[in-house]
């Protein structure tokens, strides 16, 4: 019987080898409105920039035409971003805002979040033992002189003279169980039930 679980854990622990989860798009898109703003170069929308640390993840000066995003994530854990769009079309009051984000090229549903209600958590992906949830989404539009800051523009992470739009992405990232180790779990309990007997 010791061999047999031996065996059965050395299974366990090779199944559940863990892959990793790309997040490789995104789109902050104005609810009910065709506006919006991406993470593509070289095309006629407006940019959104995202912030690790206060380190920017890529800054828009270059038109490369495909997506700029490409975060990897291969262990578990929570991961906070800020995110920084400019508010050159002068948004104000109560704002309805949709997120669209893309995991491994496959694009998720919509999640939404206002100036006065977060998004706190739902959507997620799962990808090569490990699952990602977007556990929070939210965002502020504040007008120079109520704390409004301006970073970025259209086109590049410059400063254009319109108060930035800033908000708040939270991943959390956990591992699952592969469903051949959901299998030889059930196998052990078998086992030992039997051994019982």
């Amino acid at each position: 019987m010791k061999i047999a679980t031996t065996v059965l854990l050395s299974a366990l622990a090779s199944s559940s080898a863990l892959g990793s989860i790309a997040w490789d798009g995104a789109r902050f898109i104005r609810s009910g409105l065709a506006e919006w703003y991406d993470d593509i170069g070289g095309n006629n929308v407006s940019n959104i920039y995202f912030q690790e640390d206060g380190n920017m993840l890529y800054t828009g000066n270059a038109s490369t035409g495909g997506h700029w995003l490409n975060e990897e994530f291969s262990a578990p854990g929570v991961y906070d971003y800020t995110f920084l769009a400019s508010n050159n079309l002068g948004n104000t009051g109560i704002t309805v805002f949709d997120l669209e984000l893309n995991f491994d090229g496959n694009v998720m549903g919509l999640i939404q979040a206002s100036t006065t209600s977060d998004y706190t958590g739902g959507l997620t992906y799962t990808s090569g033992g490990l699952q990602i949830e977007v556990s929070l989404f939210s965002f502020d539009i504040l007008a120079f002189g109520q704390g409004g800051i301006d970073e970025v523009g259209n086109w590049d992470s410059s400063p254009d003279g319109a108060a930035d739009i800033v908000g708040q992405l939270q991943f959390t990232v956990t591992q699952v169980p592969a469903p051949s180790a959901i299998a030889l779990l059930g196998l052990g309990g078998m086992i030992s039930t039997r051994r019982r007997r």
